[in-house]
């Protein structure tokens, strides 16, 4: 499954500069091992041309609230923090029409 920018929210900021931003995905029935898949988090890193829901920042918590079944209505199964650790660019968003500007993918991690 892909990202869901809807499903992204920001519950606590901190402002634009200074990291630590609290953040929260979900309910979703993507495993937290899919949410931390290279990437996953599209267009969220900071200075991204088109923003998915970010900016993430590198340190940010990001709070993957996961629900068994088929359903996003099902019952929350189980919560799990995990934290930025990695922007990548997204080359493919590059184009001379774009001004060369790029996305940013977020990278997160629980370990």
């Amino acid at each position: 499954m892909a990202f869901d920018a809807t499903l992204l929210r920001e519950l606590i900021p901190t402002g634009i500069v200074s990291p630590g931003n609290l953040w929260m995905y979900g309910p979703t029935t993507q495993s937290s091992t899919d949410c931390s898949a290279v990437g996953f988090f599209t267009a969220c890193g900071l200075n991204s041309r088109t923003y998915s829901g970010g900016p993430i920042r590198i340190s940010d918590p990001v709070m993957i609230v996961c629900a068994t079944g088929s359903s996003v209505g099902t019952t929350v199964d189980r919560v799990q923090w995990l934290v930025a650790v990695k922007s990548t660019a997204d080359q493919a968003s590059t184009t001379a029409s774009t001004g060369f500007r790029t996305n940013f993918n977020v990278t997160l991690s629980g370990s």
